[in-house]
């Protein structure tokens, strides 16, 4: 779970939320790969479909293939657009 916006806190606030809707919750902090424009779940192989059903359920904009290679899960990176 990774902010990539100045709003502080939107990564602990949306990680709470994540954890209270079954999903669990690894590392929180601040996305050092770049801007993005829309927030990202970016899936390993073989997790597309994890990766689109969270997007789903929680108005996350965008899913797309990559890693944060520090595990075989997802990597959920939120901008100014999320509003969860």
């Amino acid at each position: 779970m990774l902010n990539n916006s100045r709003l502080a806190g939107l990564a602990d606030r949306a990680a709470t939320r994540f954890r209270s809707g079954g999903w669990p919750v690894g590392e929180v902090g601040n996305y050092g790969g770049g801007a993005l424009a829309r927030s990202t779940v970016f899936y390993p192989p073989g997790l597309q479909a994890a990766a689109q059903r969270f997007a789903q359920a929680f108005g996350v904009a965008q899913v797309a293939p990559g890693s944060s290679g520090k595990g075989a899960g997802l990597t959920v990176v939120l901008t100014r657009d999320f509003r969860g």
